[in-house]
């Protein structure tokens, strides 16, 4: 960086990685076995959100010790929350590419979406809850970049635009880009409410019941392409005020100028 100094979001990489392409360009020493490797790499300051109470996952594409790679495709990723609940995907054709690199994210890393392609948690995290995804979906007809693997609490783009579900299905936002974006829902039944980059507008709707059963990265539909590079989720309902506290917090980490 000209002049020098770190800002946040910056990563602080260990001796051995090339920081312009983000890979290591020494050996690991440390394997899985089976062709399996992590991404060993510290991320840097600003990965804690600001709202620590009743997180139960805390997914970070960023902290690249927390990805196990097999053959460069994910094969378990670790929960940064306090009561850590870690994803994983045991069949080597179903886990998705890892980019360290992803343009659409502002060069931040993801685990990419696509079809037939997941890495899921095991919890059933019951309504309320508030969930935050900062991720990209191609411009398909329908493309999950959450979703629950057994009950459906979904974030992703339709034909119309952005939409979340829970049973019933809301559309909320701006017209559909295939951009990066932070999504914040309050899954409540029929109090749900979207935001997309800002806190100050508001999508309320009936989502429906639904739990998250199994949340995960994962393309449901056919034709689905994205990335994610983070997922926080709450068992508890967040106001406006907190919702907008945690996207500054995700645009100061991704460089967006969310609130």
């Amino acid at each position: 960086r000209p002049g020098g100094g770190m800002m946040q979001g910056d990563l602080i990489l260990p001796r051995g990685y090339d920081r312009k392409r983000c890979v290591r360009c020494t050996p690991m020493g440390l394997g899985l076995g089976l062709g399996m490797s992590l991404v060993h790499r510290a991320s840097g300051p600003g990965l804690k959100p600001p709202i620590s109470a009743n997180l139960l996952q805390d997914m970070n594409a960023s902290i690249f010790a927390s990805i196990a790679l097999n053959a460069g495709n994910v094969a378990a990723w670790a929960d940064q929350s306090p009561s850590p609940n870690n994803w994983s995907q045991a069949i080597g054709g179903s886990q998705p590419a890892y980019n360290a690199v992803d343009a659409n994210m502002n060069g931040r890393p993801s685990v990419a979406v696509a079809h037939t392609k997941s890495i899921t948690g095991a919890l059933n995290i019951l309504q309320p809850n508030t969930v935050y995804v900062v991720g990209w979906g191609a411009l398909n007809a329908g493309a999950d970049i959450f979703d629950g693997a057994l009950v459906r609490q979904a974030i992703g783009v339709n034909t119309p635009g952005f939409y979340y579900f829970a049973g019933s299905s809301v559309q909320f936002g701006p017209a559909r880009d295939a951009a990066m974006h932070a999504f914040a829902v309050v899954f409540n039944n029929t109090s749900s409410v979207g935001y997309v980059d800002s806190s100050g507008t508001a999508y309320p709707g009936t989502a429906g019941t639904n739990s998250c059963q199994n949340p995960s990265v994962a393309g449901v539909f056919p034709n689905t392409s994205g990335g994610v590079g983070r997922v926080l989720m709450y068992n508890a309902t967040h106001n406006s005020t907190q919702v907008g506290q945690t996207l500054a917090y995700l645009g100061a980490v991704y460089g967006k100028a969310w609130s």
